[in-house]
């Protein structure tokens, strides 16, 4: 009698066309042959790994940009939105060594306020709670005008 897995992959093409694929589980069988009739039978067993993993989909704020075109920033990932400056928010990503930073410029808020940052903040929180389908979440009007998105 021999055990034999195979592992089972969904492969499909998401919303900004690009292949996505995700390991969902293995089966797991074992070939053998009837003691009483002689025929031969498998039994299949079914291990999920991660059911809800194809659920899980990238998401992004589509920014207005003055001059611009709206840009994409990624909704997932993030550790930390601050109001580094009265012109700047940084998005700072989580990475593998350190983090990397996403620089927001806008126009001039005045001293101690975070108007721009709650911003960004709720349109991240929105778009995250938006269904899987729906991957570019568009950021209304912002209190204040983004000029510029770098990374740094």
């Amino acid at each position: 009698m021999s055990i034999d897995r195979i592992k089972i992959f969904i492969v499909y093409l998401n919303n900004s066309n690009i292949f996505v694929m995700h390991y969902c589980f293995c089966v797991w069988f074992k070939k053998g042959v009837s003691v009483e009739s002689g025929a031969p039978f498998f039994y299949v067993y079914l291990y999920f790994i991660n059911p809800f993993n194809f659920l899980d989909m990238e998401k992004f704020l589509s920014i207005p940009v003055t001059s611009e075109q709206n840009q994409l920033l990624s909704a997932t990932g993030i550790v930390l939105i601050e109001q580094e400056s009265t012109t700047t928010v940084h998005v700072h990503y989580k990475a593998s060594t350190a983090t990397d930073v996403v620089v927001i410029t806008h126009a001039a808020v005045p001293a101690g306020s975070e108007a721009m940052r709650d911003a960004i903040q709720g349109a991240v929180i929105a778009a995250l709670a938006t269904p899987w389908t729906a991957v570019a979440y568009q950021v209304g009007v912002l209190p204040y005008a983004v000029s510029g998105i770098t990374i740094s």
